[in-house]
């Protein structure tokens, strides 16, 4: 009777060692789990601060489509440049000028 009481203890003991880490490792688990989501916003590229409004996904489709019309794809240069037929935005340099 001995024997399985000292078995049974040993056992028991292990049990109790494993028991704080497990517990810890659950807590943490639980915390990071309740912790609050941090979303990302839209911010303006020269400052700090909030863009005023996100673009929607059909004025995104839209500036694409202007792009696309005024440009075309150099692969000498690897950039894109403007179209011959298109003249730059006013105030815009040009390479030439810069």
């Amino acid at each position: 009777m001995n024997r399985s009481s000292s078995g049974s203890k040993t056992r028991m003991t292990a049990r109790l060692r494993a028991g704080p880490l497990a517990a810890a490792t659950a807590a943490v688990a639980l915390m990071l789990a309740m912790a609050p989501a941090q979303a990302q916003t839209a911010m303006s590229t020269t400052t700090d601060a909030p863009a005023a409004a996100a673009k929607t996904r059909e004025q995104v489709k839209i500036e694409r489509a202007e792009f696309l019309r005024s440009h075309v794809w150099d692969a000498l240069e690897e950039n894109w440049v403007l179209r011959p037929e298109f003249e730059p935005p006013f105030g815009v340099k040009t390479r030439d000028q810069v």
